[in-house]
């Protein structure tokens, strides 16, 4: 008879050196760059309506945002993955991280899925550039 095999508890350990820190810190920037550079696109592309002072041109807004309506939507699609990735890399490295309590965890998971562009560098100055260098993590996520 095979008789299951025991799971043994392994603890990983990263090396959160400053270059390593700062390169997380660089990446959590990204997307709010990204989403910041599609709004300063859009205000370039309705520049027009701006410029004529006339905000209540709902009609003149309209036509120009569908002028640039590929535009816009190819650099917000963009900006839309980018963010998704660096989400997506952050929660995993939440949730590998031992010291942090579950309930904790689920709290940051929840910000940073509502509030993305902003809370990921929120996340990192509060939680990521604290860390220590010798961080102990589970092996991987199940």
């Amino acid at each position: 008879m095979n008789q299951p095999k025991e799971k043994i508890a392994m603890d990983t350990v990263i090396i959160m050196n400053d270059g390593l820190k700062q390169k997380m810190g660089i990446l959590s920037f990204i997307p709010l760059l990204a989403f910041t550079l599609c709004f300063i696109y859009y205000l370039f592309a309705i520049k027009p309506v701006i410029a004529a002072n006339d905000a209540g041109d709902h009609i003149g807004l309209t036509t120009q945002t569908s002028l640039h309506y590929n535009t816009i939507f190819i650099l917000l699609a963009i900006s839309g993955i980018i963010a998704a990735t660096v989400l997506i890399y952050f929660i995993v490295h939440l949730a590998r991280v031992k010291q942090i309590s579950s309930a904790k965890k689920v709290q940051w998971i929840i910000f940073l899925t509502a509030f993305v562009p902003i809370a990921l560098p929120i996340f990192w100055y509060y939680e990521i550039s604290k860390e220590p260098a010798r961080l102990v993590v589970y092996p991987n996520i199940e």
